[in-house]
């Protein structure tokens, strides 16, 4: 790793293998990922970090620490503007799965920032203070913000184990020690009070930092590794009035799409880093028996409006084909080679042949796709 950071550009474009330590948690289930490579398991002893990108789905999530190899290009991302090494879920072999790091009273909370995300335990004594909750340490000031478990109890002493979280309502670092669970759960009406979103936002100073129960259309697919969208008071861009900026707590596995009716629970706040209002999302849930749009791709429209729905689900009709390896959706009767690249689940190839030469309907999300050797971005339909 020595080599690779005192001088990347001698290896611009070569297949490296590198054995360190994830900076960050690998997340499965998750198609694309940011994370990076260090050569000692803690980010403050860290002589050398390596920003690295991850293409496709880990089989399981791992902890930051955990000792890695990883197989992958040196490549220069303009978009991030740095090196990075571009690399592929498969190739990344697991040496020693870390666990959940003990966090020491004795530090300062800056050198707790570094594990923000990453699973931790301290020991100390749980105490409910009107409602907001900590985990008290030794001494009068040593006290860490609790997201609580169901199950606690103010006055519970031993280890607390959890994501560290930075928790934008309290404006601190937290321990979420389970109050925020799986974030994702079909369901119906609230079945009591919401307020209006057009209501909202006439005069939301009134409603600030008070926790609120809304429903609303998200605006915007998010994946989920990202945890900020929009909830507007329409499912498209005709039928809605507004939107709001919205951030959602906990761990998803799965998109929310856009153009999904939804049930939030969410307190009004004021982000100071973006300098303005919005929704801290506790709760989120979906409507069921509610459709999800699904937009159809015309090949006549191209890249120039297709870019509109990049990570959204699309649908369009043509004919399946492989070359060299690599599927395509080809335009039917096109006599200039139009096609869309295919990232398939393995059925593709036997569903066209059993239609012979007449074109179907496929569908999936629209995606990016990066080549290394041609050095090229690349719209294609993605159906994993």
């Amino acid at each position: 790793m020595t080599g690779v950071s005192h001088d990347p550009s001698e290896f611009d474009g070569d297949l490296i293998t590198i054995v360190g330590y994830s900076g960050d948690v690998l997340e499965g289930n998750v198609t694309r990922q940011i994370s990076s490579l260090m050569d000692h398991p803690s980010y403050g002893n860290a002589d050398h970090v390596i920003s690295v990108a991850i293409e496709g789905r880990l089989d399981q999530s791992y902890e930051a620490g955990s000792k890695i190899i990883v197989t992958g290009w040196v490549r220069w991302s303009e978009r991030d503007f740095r090196w990075q090494l571009q690399t592929h879920a498969t190739q990344i072999e697991v040496l020693h799965a870390a666990g959940a790091k003990r966090l020491s009273w004795s530090a300062d909370s800056t050198s707790w920032s570094y594990d923000i995300g990453s699973l931790v335990t301290i020991e100390g004594q749980a105490y409910n203070d009107s409602g907001v909750w900590w985990i008290m340490g030794p001494g009068e000031t040593n006290k860490l913000c609790l997201l609580p478990h169901e199950n606690d109890t103010s006055g519970d002493i031993g280890d607390f184990s959890g994501r560290l979280v930075w928790e934008e309502s309290r404006i601190q670092l937290c321990l979420d020690h389970g109050q925020v669970t799986n974030a994702i759960n079909p369901t119906g009406d609230f079945g009591g009070p919401t307020t209006q979103l057009s209501t909202l936002v006439r005069d939301p100073n009134a409603y600030r930092n008070q926790t609120l129960n809304l429903v609303g259309w998200i605006d915007g697919s998010i994946s989920p590794d990202y945890n900020k969208g929009y909830l507007a008071d329409g499912p498209d861009y005709f039928t809605r009035s507004t939107k709001m900026r919205i951030i959602i707590e906990g761990a998803r596995s799965e998109w929310i799409e856009t153009g999904t009716k939804v049930n939030v629970s969410a307190t009004l706040i004021w982000d100071s880093v973006d300098a303005r209002l919005l929704l801290q999302v506790h709760s989120i849930s979906i409507w069921e028996n509610e459709p999800i749009p699904v937009t159809t791709l015309a090949w006549t429209d191209g890249y120039d409006q297709w870019q509109w729905d990049i990570n959204t689900l699309v649908k369009i009709n043509g004919v399946v084909s492989e070359e060299n390896g690599t599927l395509w959706i080809n335009r039917e009767g096109t006599q200039i080679g139009e096609r869309l690249c295919l990232i398939g689940d393995g059925t593709e190839l036997a569903t066209q042949e059993a239609s012979g030469a007449t074109p179907l309907f496929w569908d999936g999300r629209l995606s990016t796709e990066e080549t290394v050797i041609e050095r090229e971005v690349q719209l294609c339909l993605d159906r994993r």
